[in-house]
């Protein structure tokens, strides 16, 4: 049964603000009501108050009995706090000042929490969630919680530590009636998969860590690359340098001298690549286990690892001729000519802080999830 056509601005405002749908539009009850008379005309919003009066008068000595018999199937105001009187004051009131719905919230409905709200509307409700699914994973979400995955993965870092932290404040300031309260404004979270809001709220600080380690890492490793790309460039640099300094050697006569740079060139960067690959990069993660992580222990531990190619590069290079032969000669370099060890010393430490400086292992992951 409806209600008589006098009141027709009234049926039409029931039917359009509470349907099956209500919850995608507006969280509450004065906030619906609110929306729907603010895009009425000056006209249409008198003649809604009017059919208000009217009732009210026609049904002075029990408004409740009619008004549920006509629009029970739409609202009944009870189940929101409210008596049948309360709700057509209170839409009488939203018509004059659609903007002053929050006074006539539940206590426990009036903080706001926007963060929240745009986490349920993205993902808790199942059009807005499947719509969110597609743009972000092509398989779409395959329940609220991968809904709820989704939505932090693609949250920026600064709305993602918003989220957590008025999850903390949502269950501080309601304690053991956060799921309730929740379930009130914006979804049934047992129902949901979630079971209650502390583990909803954990559910999300794992998804949001999960996604944040994620992303430190794929950062960390397109760093390391980098520097494995960068850093053995200085040996390369060297060697043309020596080659433009330096006159070729006597059993390399024949070759001219921009021939004689372009060699120098490419065996200083494969000896640069090589000697970071087999001595720089297990440097790194030994200093990396050790929990080394500053410019100075690069620069020494590199130094050394330098030095440490030299010394067995130089012993292999004469070994044909001894091993007697190749100390002494060792020995007679060290002390007659110590700028070429210092040399190699001075370059790898000079890789080794070139590496440090671009993978910076001194600093956590950047936030960038």
């Amino acid at each position: 049964m409806r209600a008589d056509p006098p009141f027709r601005f009234l049926t039409a405002m029931m039917g359009h603000c509470f349907h099956q749908d209500m919850d995608l539009e507006a969280e509450t009850v004065p906030e619906a009501v609110a929306l729907y008379v603010r895009g009425l005309t000056g006209e249409a919003g008198r003649a809604l108050q009017t059919d208000i009066e009217n009732f009210q008068q026609q049904h002075a000595d029990d408004p409740d009995a009619p008004f549920l018999r006509a629009f029970g199937d739409d609202l009944d105001p009870r189940e929101v706090g409210l008596s049948v009187s309360d709700f057509l004051r209170m839409v009488e009131a939203l018509v004059d000042h659609p903007a002053s719905f929050r006074q006539f919230l539940e206590e426990d409905l009036k903080t706001e929490f926007p963060q929240l709200r745009h986490c349920a509307s993205a993902c808790l409700h199942l059009p807005p969630m499947a719509a969110e699914a597609r743009r972000l994973e092509p398989s779409g979400a395959r329940s609220r919680p991968h809904a709820l995955a989704i939505h932090l993965g693609a949250l920026p870092w600064d709305d993602k530590q918003a989220l957590l932290a008025e999850l903390q404040q949502f269950e501080d300031l309601y304690g053991d009636r956060a799921s309730q309260v929740f379930g009130k404004r914006w979804l049934d979270l047992e129902a949901s998969g979630f079971g209650g809001f502390r583990e909803f709220r954990q559910f999300a600080e794992l998804a949001a860590a999960s996604e944040c380690q994620r992303n430190g890492s794929e950062t960390i490793m397109k760093r390391l690359i980098a520097a494995l790309l960068l850093a053995p460039l200085w040996a390369s640099v060297t060697t043309t340098i020596f080659a433009i300094l330096s006159p070729p050697p006597n059993f390399l006569e024949g070759v001219n001298r921009e021939s004689w740079i372009a060699m120098g060139a490419i065996m200083g960067g494969v000896l640069g690549y090589i000697s970071v690959l087999a001595v720089g990069l297990p440097i790194h993660k030994m200093l990396q286990r050790r929990d080394h992580r500053s410019a100075r222990a690069y620069l020494a531990t590199w130094f050394a690892g330098a030095l440490l190619i030299w010394l067995i590069a130089f012993i292999a290079g004469f070994v044909r001729d001894g091993l007697t032969f190749s100390a002494s000669y060792l020995a007679e370099t060290i002390v007659n000519r110590p700028y070429v060890p210092l040399t190699f010393g001075v370059v790898g430490a000079v890789v080794g802080g070139t590496f440090w400086a671009i993978v910076r292992p001194d600093r956590a992951p950047p936030p960038a999830c």
